[in-house]
């Protein structure tokens, strides 16, 4: 059996992550319900390559991993081709035209460098979201540490991957980190206290911009949407009457844009205003994420102290520049052996030894850590040891009063 590994549910969705929510519907549309099983295990370490979503084969005597959406599609696509896979009865078609074929790509890369971005500044680079909804949501899935660490990662990744778009001014915290920054640099930094102006407020901070913020918010949002809409028109799917990959990426997509329990709902507004889009958001979201979709689920049993303090040590390591130098570089010509492999199966075993390589890392890093907290151990013992000793001689002999004392009461 098939096992998807994901990150788990939010906002009424089976995950708060897009590739995870993308193959959650490519699966459930068209792979048999006994030929797979979705596990929310939060948990990237638990594959090679570090990331979710990850599919584990069925394949029980060396079973390989496979990450990410479009290399799940692919293996997917491949293994129905093959009939390896029953998906006779299931709507995902993947017998597409070149016309579609060509098409499906454009409008894949066209959601993720668009799509992707408008998902980043809702969700993470909008301040009031991130604090208020995302961070503490995020922090109720992950397990500890991680849930003290990848949310800020994720929010680091997303404001990068969002600039371009020049939408800084909804990231409240950055804008004061610039302010502060710029009050303790130059001149400012040797003008007294007394005669500095009054610190501005969050609200005068983002004034000045905060028109020019909703301007270009209704632009972006409107390049993103009216393609799509164009692009669906009266047809059932994207690229005709079938549901194929590019629908599932791009329900994952629109599902989460459509959320409006945040409070800057400003992405679900704009996609109310493409009333046909939306339509088609909400009739496939219910039928392909809702409750009547019966996902096939496997809950992940508590964790073990062991695999809590593995954990601890692992985000140690991968903060280290010790585990950043010790990746894996460049991959190696394949030999005649390895020429018969699949291209998943070798990219797996690429994804294997880098994942070797970071282990031997933590492990060197866990027998660093072990051995200073011993000499600690023993060092504070030894000073126990040669502090004793002193104190015994110091104390003054014990006197004795003979048999008069004792008579007396004397001791």
């Amino acid at each position: 059996m098939i096992e998807l590994h994901i990150y788990g549910p939010a906002f009424g969705l089976p995950s708060i992550d897009t590739g995870c929510l993308a193959a959650v519907a490519l699966l459930q549309q068209s792979v048999s319900p006994e030929e797979w099983v979705l596990v929310p295990s939060n948990d990237p370490t638990i594959s090679p390559f570090d990331e979710l979503p990850a599919l584990k084969t069925s394949d029980k005597t060396s079973p390989t991993w496979i990450a990410g959406f479009r290399s799940i599609a692919s293996y997917i696509t491949n293994e129905i081709a093959a009939s390896k896979l029953s998906g006779t009865d299931k709507p995902v078609s993947f017998d597409l035209s070149d016309q579609q074929n060509a098409d499906s790509e454009a409008y894949l890369s066209f959601l993720e460098s668009r799509g992707l971005p408008l998902l980043d500044l809702s969700l993470y680079v909008s301040s009031d979201n991130y604090t208020t909804i995302t961070r503490s949501t995020l922090s109720h899935i992950l397990p500890w540490p991680q849930s003290w660490t990848i949310p800020q990662r994720l929010r680091d990744v997303a404001r990068k991957r969002s600039e371009h778009l020049g939408l800084s001014g909804l990231d409240v915290d950055a804008t004061r980190e610039k302010e502060l920054k710029k009050e303790n640099e130059g001149l400012s930094g040797a003008i007294p206290k007394s005669l500095r102006l009054p610190k501005k407020s969050v609200t005068s901070l983002l004034g000045s911009s905060a028109e020019q913020t909703r301007f270009r918010l209704e632009a972006v949002t409107a390049d993103f949407f009216e393609p799509l809409e164009e692009l669906l028109g009266d047809k059932n799917y994207f690229l005709g009457d079938e549901m194929t990959v590019l629908d599932c990426f791009a329900l994952a997509v629109l599902s989460q844009m459509s959320n409006g329990d945040l409070p800057q709902p400003w992405l679900s507004e704009a996609l109310e205003k493409h009333t046909n889009l939306r339509r088609w958001t909400a009739e496939n979201k219910d039928r392909v994420f809702g409750i009547a979709s019966q996902i096939p689920r496997r809950e992940v049993g508590e964790r073990s102290w062991l695999k809590v303090v593995q954990d601890v040590i692992n985000s140690i390591a991968e903060s280290s520049p010790i585990s950043m130098a010790g990746s894996v570089t460049r991959h190696s010509r394949p030999d005649s052996k390895e020429s018969s492999l699949s291209k998943f199966e070798r990219k797996h075993a690429f994804h294997l030894q880098k994942r070797n390589q970071q282990n031997t890392i933590r492990e060197i890093v866990t027998a660093c850590v072990s051995s200073a907290g011993l000499v600690g151990v023993m060092a504070y013992l030894s000073i126990l040891t040669l502090r004793w000793p002193t104190l015994s001689r110091s104390q003054p002999a014990r006197q004795t009063f003979g048999e008069a004392g004792s008579f007396l009461g004397l001791r």
